[in-house]
């Protein structure tokens, strides 16, 4: 079986948020902007999710979970995902939570740990 790349994970977050009626902005940084923020913000009622993508078995840099930690601390939720399973995980329990078909916690988001 063939991998995924980080260009179809990509695609995959956009064509699954609007499955689920949640927005995804795709962040484009250029030079001379503050690094290390999530490729997508994905909107959902009261809440905003930073994803990251990257290419199966990569991991988020030191500066990339820098953020996650300053968009948790002001109340928002960071997660990084490798695959189109984990994007749809992830979005999956994002949206029930912004609907408040059960309450957010970090537990929702298996990318999460060890981010705080």
């Amino acid at each position: 079986m063939k991998k995924e790349t980080e260009k179809q994970i990509l695609a995959h977050v956009k064509k699954y948020s609007k499955e689920l009626g949640l927005y995804a902005l795709r962040v484009s940084m250029r030079p001379g902007v503050e690094a290390g923020w999530p490729d997508n913000l994905i909107f959902g009622p009261g809440h905003v999710l930073g994803l990251e993508t990257k290419s199966p078995g990569k991991k988020a840099t030191p500066l990339q979970l820098e953020r996650a930690k300053t968009m948790i601390a002001y109340g928002q939720y960071w997660a990084k995902c490798d695959s189109k399973f984990d994007v749809e995980f992830t979005l999956t329990n994002f949206a029930k939570a912004c609907i408040g078909d059960r309450p957010l916690s970090k537990n929702a988001f298996k990318i999460m740990k060890g981010v705080d």
